[in-house]
């Protein structure tokens, strides 16, 4: 081969792999795996009542032009007994056959957070133990590693609403206190291997849970999250304005929000925090190519409301109540008893829906029962007996009217 051939060769060569590095930097494909989990059948003592709620509104939202636009065959959304362990690390495994290195990635987890004996914290699937959580669960900060051990995009975000999400940032996925300021050395190493974007958003701190509002139907942090992300984190005073929601924007308004109201509906701390690899200006969301997306409540159904009113009182909470049960009468009184209540239980057994009409319906139960177990031990109880329910739709929303016992 003469001097000439090789040169063109060479060329010809180089010419072919600038053309084939600039066609990777183009393309970019997005993926995301979804997990929502309510009804654990081994947490009877602490339910979940929204956390399937949260995936699919995240997936929901992700797939629309405002949220990115996401393929809906590449979006992969997990909800209760579909999350099991075996079930999620099958999806791992469908990310790493899919996934190349110029892609985006968004994983999203709503469900429990166990802290075991030993401080350490883990995320529960379907069949995950809260006695026994280490048996089926996956460890915190392991979780991280067992995606960054199969893909390695160009943009991987972490979406995290369980209680005790930010020990996922601390060595040994732990509790520990003295360790929240110090961010693992595995997950640094993990987040900051790619060149572009790596980073989560976790919705509570190590020591503090993340909860549940029966008003907003949602978890607390995934309710902010997707309300910023549609365009609240920029249009309030905390953006710019510009029509786009950016990490910074996002950040800002869930720091301000979700703690905000876990103080006035629970006198408890919430704060959502982020991992290392944060990058401020990167753009999430473009609520402002469709318009005003402003979230309004979702169209709820009769059992939504049934719901909202047994987990209010099971969760002392006279505000959530008010929200679905706005006539409720005695409010004073009953934040009294709350305050000096320790738990609730109700069981409202199996109901008989009557639809009066497009917005009006009745829903009687043959036994509804209400235990209370005030601080000092003493155990108060509402003997079971019949309750009917009168409810209205109001928008997109059923509240209920009347509650008699007849």
């Amino acid at each position: 081969m003469n001097d000439w051939m090789v040169r063109v060769l060479f060329r010809a060569g180089l010419v072919l792999a600038i053309f084939m590095s600039a066609a990777d930097a183009v393309a970019q494909t997005k993926y995301a795996l979804v997990i929502g989990i309510k009804g654990y059948p081994n947490f009877a003592d602490n339910p979940l009542r929204f956390a399937d709620r949260d995936a699919k509104a995240f997936a929901d939202f992700i797939m629309t032009p405002e949220g990115g636009g996401f393929p809906a065959a590449n979006v992969h959304l997990m909800r209760n007994e579909d999350a099991k362990r075996v079930d999620i690390f099958r999806e791992l495994v469908w990310l790493k056959t899919h996934v190349r290195v110029n892609d985006q990635v968004y994983i999203f987890f709503s469900g429990h957070g166990v802290e075991d004996e030993n401080h350490q914290v883990f995320f529960m699937p379907y069949d995950g133990d809260s006695r026994i959580p280490e048996a089926a669960g996956i460890r915190s900060d392991e979780f991280l590693k067992a995606v960054r051990d199969r893909i390695s995009p160009k943009q991987l975000i972490f979406f995290i609403d369980a209680c005790h999400a930010g020990a996922a940032a601390l060595p040994g996925g732990t509790t520990k206190a003295g360790e929240e300021s110090t961010i693992a050395l595995e997950w640094k190493k993990e987040l900051e291997a790619a060149p572009e974007v790596n980073m989560a958003f976790l919705s509570a701190s190590s020591r503090e849970l993340s909860r549940e509002d029966p008003g907003l139907q949602h978890g607390l942090f995934t309710w902010f999250l997707l309300e910023g992300l549609r365009g609240a984190a920029d249009s309030t005073v905390i953006g710019n304005k510009d029509g786009a929601v950016t990490v910074e924007e996002l950040y800002r308004y869930l720091s301000e929000n979700v703690p905000k109201r876990s103080r006035a509906l629970f006198s408890a701390t919430q704060t959502p925090t982020v991992t290392t690899g944060f990058v401020p200006d990167l753009r999430l969301s473009r609520p402002g190519v469709v318009g005003d997306t402003r979230p309004s409540k979702r169209e709820g159904t009769i059992q939504d409301a049934l719901d909202a009113y047994r987990s209010a009182y099971e969760l002392r909470n006279v505000d959530a109540l008010l929200e679905v049960f706005p006539k409720y009468q005695g409010v004073d009184e009953l934040r009294r008893k709350f305050s000096d209540v320790k738990g609730a239980a109700m069981a409202l057994g199996k109901p008989i829906v009557t639809l009066n009409s497009e917005k009006s319906a009745t829903v009687r139960y043959q036994e509804y029962s209400l235990t209370y177990t005030t601080r000092n031990g003493k155990l108060e109880q509402i003997k079971p007996r019949p309750a009917e329910f009168t409810l209205r739709k109001d928008g997109l929303i059923w509240v209920i009217d009347a509650v008699r016992f007849p």
